[in-house]
């Protein structure tokens, strides 16, 4: 990368943890003009990134990303464990011991804060440029497809 990375860039860390998904092609193909990194940023024209969010959207990727969800206490019990898992999805729930009182840090309630703090990173989810039903279930990473 020979430019100045940008507050919202992915880091190293993320990039690791996403890019086996987003690899439709090697990353060497001919047909690559940007780095699919920086695509991944927002940081081509639009139509770049829209076309290649178009085709990961039809791979299917976003949904497999999505494999456990650590909730709190909220979602204890079947119901919700068997709504998770009709998506693929396995629940951890993260609660709280009864004898502790006052504020206490839950366990891996950092896991929930960072992946919001991601999220609230990316240009594209700032705001709600999306105008096709397909375009924002894609965005929303939603386990069901239709």
């Amino acid at each position: 990368m020979d430019r100045k990375p940008y507050p919202s860039d992915v880091g190293d860390e993320e990039w690791a943890f996403v890019a086996p998904y987003l690899m439709l092609l090697s990353a060497d193909a001919p047909q690559r003009i940007y780095p699919l990194r920086e695509v991944f940023n927002g940081l081509p024209p639009w139509y770049v990134i829209y076309q290649q969010t178009q085709r990961w959207i039809a791979a299917g990727v976003f949904e497999d990303i999505v494999r456990l969800a650590y909730v709190d206490a909220g979602y204890i019990g079947a119901a919700a464990a068997e709504a998770a898992a009709a998506h693929g999805i396995a629940l951890e729930v993260v609660t709280l011991d009864a004898v502790k009182r006052g504020f206490v840090l839950l366990p891996r309630r950092w896991v929930v804060e960072r992946s919001f703090g991601w999220l609230a990173r990316f240009r594209r989810l700032a705001r709600d440029y999306e105008r096709l039903a397909d375009s924002l279930r894609g965005s929303m990473s939603s386990p069901s497809r239709s």
